[in-house]
């Protein structure tokens, strides 16, 4: 008898075990929805779909609500937001993006940077369609397109309440979203004066709440622009907020306006963080009145902080680093802002790579925290950041204020950039490898290190594979492989290299004269000219040996910009 009492207590046990291993991964409802959704779904599938709203207010902690996007944003195709704007509900992920077929969102589609979906889904405070920023008002509250727009176009309130007590602590997520248009006007001590894109904010309404500093948020792969706010333009989060996994990345906060005109002040037009959360592989660029506003508990990692008015990055006040390394800016480009930060709320800057700083080894252009001087000019003979494609404006940029155009500028950099390997991994790995993400890519999906390197910024340079250079030199008869086994002509090195389509190749010119003599083709009225390929760059300007492109910088020092 006593196997059989045993017998049946193991199975009891077993039974009781995945009763626990069941609730605790147990997963809540999925609600779908489309802009053209009326009432009379359940949300249940593509084709039962159900406004934004109904699906907000019917969704609890761990259920998700799966939004579609188009690929024309055109007023019947976004969600406008009503005056208070949408209120996400704690421990409920939202994610946008869908075309609107998906049954899993494992594969949701981006373009150029993970916040551009190819299908966009859009949500707006412009409740009357009629918004336009004008040069003497840009989007500031006196501007009369302005006064209809939601105050906050998406509220995340992680706090609690009786019907949706979110035991588990799950995180609240929105991901995949423009966020366009808000308007928090009100006063700057009040929630209605922060937060014009988001809200986030942890204010629970049941009687006993133990698990506050437990509940973390998750702001990722969002476009956010064309926000005003008092305080924090584009994003506001609040001191309630405490927990050290709440994070935004992958997002690109651009255009946003923050303050009174003319502000002397950072105002966190891009972001103001009360509350804690760390910032990664995040764009924060063209705001206005501020780039962050960071709390002594919060952190920037690895983001490119570009063209803000009047400072990229202050604390929220003068107090120093925290004992877990907040307060601080780790392995961040700031750059043609008007100034870095203010001298009394400066934080502090690990690995960074900015214009302002004081440099202890002559030989590196760095200080004593790792942080590398870089000259104003994007490109130039000093150190410098060689983006790719610049930004040329200071402030909101007034070519990109429609939201079916928002900003496609990429601060992925050249290999001549003083970004490249200058990052610290080790601040990478600790505070978001082991922390908040243990996968993670750069802004645009690439991986975002290489063994213990790591570039500055939200961009890892796209190193070439082995193999993929070709040399040429004037009168060369070799294969390319190589400068002592150099070939003579352009266009032979550019097709060797086309071959291997959808891989990276570039060619090196060394100096000499090279006559071009082939048609691109035997058609009639073919020109003579070189025909570049796909994903192919030409380099010139070598002198035989080089063995990186920025060699060519440091032997032209002494010359014009043209003149290698």
């Amino acid at each position: 008898m006593k196997i059989y009492h045993t017998t049946y207590r193991k199975i009891i046990a077993v039974l009781i075990l995945l009763s626990c291993t069941c609730q605790l991964y147990a997963q809540g409802k999925i609600y779908r929805v489309t802009a053209q959704a009326t009432t009379g779904g359940d949300g249940s599938s593509w084709e039962k779909a159900i406004p934004l709203n109904e699906a907000l207010s019917r969704a609890k902690a761990t259920d998700e609500i799966w939004v579609k996007g188009y690929e024309n944003t055109n007023v019947e195709n976004i969600y406008i937001a009503p005056k208070e704007g949408f209120v996400l509900p704690s421990g409920v992920a939202m994610y946008g993006g869908f075309e609107g077929t998906e049954t899993s969102r494992d594969k949701l589609s981006f373009s150029r940077h993970k916040y551009q979906m190819t299908y966009q889904t859009t949500l707006v405070g412009d409740i009357k369609v009629d918004d336009e920023a004008n040069k003497e008002q840009i989007i500031y509250p006196d501007n009369p397109t302005r006064t209809d727009n939601s105050t906050h176009v998406l509220t995340l309130n992680i706090g609690v309440t009786d019907d949706n007590t979110n035991d588990n602590n799950t995180p609240t997520i929105v991901s995949g979203f423009q966020i366009g248009a808000g308007n928090a006007q009100g006063k700057v001590t009040d929630p209605d004066g922060r937060g014009g894109g988001i809200y986030v904010v942890n204010k629970s309404s049941r009687n006993s709440d133990s698990n506050a500093d437990k509940r973390a948020f998750q702001i990722t792969q969002c476009n956010i622009a064309n926000n005003f706010a008092m305080r924090g333009g584009a994003i506001y989060v609040d001191a309630s907020c405490t927990s050290p996994q709440s994070s935004i990345s992958y997002c690109g906060l651009f255009n946003n306006v923050a303050g009174r005109r003319g502000a002397s002040d950072n105002e966190g037009a891009g972001i103001w963080a009360d509350g804690t959360v760390t910032i990664y592989n995040t764009n924060i660029n063209n705001n206005t009145n501020g780039g962050i506003r960071l709390s002594a508990t919060s952190k920037i990692i690895n983001c490119s902080v570009v063209a803000n008015t009047v400072s990229a990055v202050d604390l929220v006040n003068a107090a120093r680093t925290s004992n877990n390394g907040g307060g601080a800016v780790y392995n961040t480009v700031l750059w043609h802002s008007t100034a870095v930060s203010k001298a009394d709320t400066r934080p502090a800057f690990y690995n960074c790579a900015m214009t302002d700083v004081k440099v202890t080894d002559k030989t590196t252009h760095t200080d004593k925290n790792g942080n590398v001087r870089i000259s104003n000019q994007n490109h130039s003979t000093e150190p410098a950041a060689w983006f790719a494609q610049s930004v040329v404006s200071l402030g909101y940029d007034f070519s990109f204020q429609n939201l079916t155009r928002l900003i496609y500028t990429s601060f992925a950099f050249e290999e001549t950039s003083a970004l490249l390997g200058k990052g610290n991994v080790d601040y990478y790995k600790t505070y978001i490898e082991d922390n908040i993400e243990k996968r993670s890519t750069d802004v645009m999906g690439k991986q975002r290190y290489e063994s213990n390197t790591i570039d500055i910024g939200a961009y890892e340079y796209e190193r070439l594979k082995a193999g993929r250079i070709r040399y040429v030199i004037q009168d060369g008869t070799g294969k390319g492989t190589s400068w002592a086994d150099a070939m003579g002509d352009i266009q032979e090195a550019i097709n060797s290299l086309a071959d291997d389509k959808g891989t990276k190749g570039e060619v090196w010119v060394a100096k000499g004269t090279y006559v071009v003599t082939k048609l691109i083709d035997q058609s009639t009225g073919s020109p003579t000219s070189l025909l570049m390929k796909d994903g192919i760059s030409v380099y010139g300007g070598f002198a035989v040996g080089d063995t990186t492109r920025a060699q060519r910088i440091a032997e032209s020092v002494n010359l014009k910009p043209w003149g290698w």
